[in-house]
């Protein structure tokens, strides 16, 4: 996810767009999801979709980080955190 370039869309949408009923969501594989990332997708009111595999063993099959370490480990302790905030 490049965040910078989508909060940057986001508040362009917000800014230019101001006097309309606004509605974003984002899909993720949610693997960097950090408390500044959450925050503002709070604060902006952006819905978020979290793509899972299934369980660990299926989900690190295909979803890897290039160190070659599976992301399910680090996805589920985010959504945990969203849930936590939420």
């Amino acid at each position: 996810m490049e965040f910078p370039l989508i909060a940057k869309c986001i508040d362009y949408i917000y800014d230019h767009f101001d006097n309309k009923e606004v509605y974003i969501l984002i899909t993720t594989n949610g693997s960097i999801l950090t408390h500044k990332i959450i925050d503002f997708l709070i604060k902006r009111n952006i819905r978020l979709s979290i793509s899972l595999d299934g369980p660990a063993r299926e989900h690190n099959k295909n979803r890897i980080f290039p160190s070659g370490k599976g992301t399910f480990d680090v996805v589920w302790r985010n959504i945990h955190r969203l849930y936590r905030i939420l």
